[in-house]
């Protein structure tokens, strides 16, 4: 199925954003309801929450961000690093 299928026959979406800004302090996540297309459409916040990155968290990301103690293999990692912290904190 493809994914333009999944959305074409509903009017209603939940969506969750996560964001984790420059500072790397913690995450942001925001949890929406989207009803309606075009100009109906109607946005309404549902919840959010800040979850905050503990010292060795923020450091370890931090250091993967540095070119000079890194290279492309270590910084491909952020990616897999980043899902299991945020994974757990949207449980």
């Amino acid at each position: 199925m493809s994914v333009k299928a999944l959305f074409d026959n509903k009017n209603t979406y939940t969506a969750l954003g996560l964001m984790s800004g420059t500072s790397c302090d913690g995450l942001d996540v925001a949890m929406i309801k989207i009803q309606g297309t075009g100009s109906a459409t109607r946005i309404d916040f549902i919840t959010g929450a800040a979850y905050h990155y503990n010292a060795l968290q923020k450091e370890t990301i931090l250091n993967l961000l540095r070119p000079e103690k890194n290279d492309v293999r270590m910084l491909s990692q952020l990616n897999f690093y980043l899902a299991e912290i945020w994974s757990d904190k949207i449980q």
